[in-house]
Parts: C-alpha cells; structure tokens; sequence
C-alpha cells in the first residue's frame, strides 16, 4: 500500500487516506448493521404472523374437538405442530440475528472509538509535520537553527515517529477488510 518511502514524502497525504479508508469501513459497517437490524425485524413479522396463525389453528381444535369432528381435530393438529415447529426454527433464527447483530454492533462501536482517536492523533500529527516542513524551511533559508544537525532531523523524525502508527492502522484495516468479507450477510441465511 504506502511504503515508508511514500509517507517520508508527505505525511498528510498518508494520514488523509487512511483517515478517509477508515471512514469508508465505518460506513460499510453502519450499512452492515442497518442491514442486519432490517433481517432481525423480518424475522420478528414473520414470528408475529406465525402467532397468530398458531392461535387461530387454536381456535379452530377447540372447536372442532367441541363440536366430536375427529378429521378436523387430525388436520387442525397436524397443522399446529407444523406451525409450532416453523415458530420454534423462526425464534431461534431470531435470537440468532440479534446475538449477530449485538456482536457487530460492539464492533461498530470500536471501529469509532478507533476513527475518533485516528482523528484527533491526525491533526496533531499534521500539525507537527507542517512545523517541522517550516522549521526545515526557514533553517534552509538561513533564519534559525543554521548548522544545527538536531534541526534537519525534524522531519526523519517525525517520519520515524508516525511509520508504526501508519503500519499499525493498515494492519488494523486489512484486519477489517478480511473480517468483513467474512460477516458479510449471507442470502440464505435469510
């Protein structure tokens, strides 16, 4: 991606894309959970709906066991039990989605406690470049620090400094684009 080369070159160039690649996952991650909380809610009116066909079916046992009609007692049975079943498979599918759902939604939160701290380490760090780019400057020009080799160092240094923040971020990006191609939701799961 950014060798050391290219961030040595200019910093905040580095720093506003990764800044930028960060936004992209957090908003990737907002629509993965949009998406996930819209399968939940499906499932919850498909659950509904099962309820209350499973109290109608209800209805119609008592009264066809009230009323000594044994082939309508079979079929409203048989007709319950399927029913109970596809409740019980849709309440486990729920509580599937929302366990899913709570799991990407703590992932969400640390995704922006990261971007919120990329984002104010970002401005400090883009701060310092730019006084060391005019410190540089101004030594080249003759006005301070001239024949000093603590000055020139400046940007070597910060350049040092701001390498294992950009390699730890690409890491932790790379990390989140293989994380999400794995919990990308999945048509049959639905």
């Amino acid at each position: 991606m950014f060798s050391s080369a290219n961030y040595r070159e200019d910093p905040r160039k580095s720093i506003d894309y990764f800044y930028q690649h960060l936004i992209e996952e957090l908003t990737k991650i907002r629509t993965m959970l949009s998406d996930l909380s819209t399968g939940r809610k499906r499932i919850e009116l498909q659950i509904n709906s099962l309820e209350h066909e499973e109290k109608r079916i209800k209805q119609q046992l008592d009264q066809a066991e009230a009323a000594g009609n044994d082939a309508a007692t079979d079929a409203a049975t048989t007709r319950l039990a399927t029913v109970q079943r596809d409740l019980q498979g849709l309440l486990k599918k729920y509580n599937q989605a929302a366990e899913t759902e709570e799991e990407a939604y703590r992932r969400s939160a640390a995704r922006e406690q990261l971007v919120d701290s990329f984002r104010a380490n970002k401005e400090s760090f883009k701060a310092e470049y730019n006084f060391a780019a005019a410190r540089t400057r101004s030594d080249s020009q003759g006005f301070v620090g001239r024949g000093n080799p603590a000055d020139h160092q400046i940007d070597d240094d910060l350049a040092v400094r701001m390498g294992p923040v950009v390699d730890l971020l690409t890491l932790d990006l790379l990390d989140a684009g293989e994380s999400n191609d794995r919990d990308e939701p999945n048509d049959r799961d639905q």
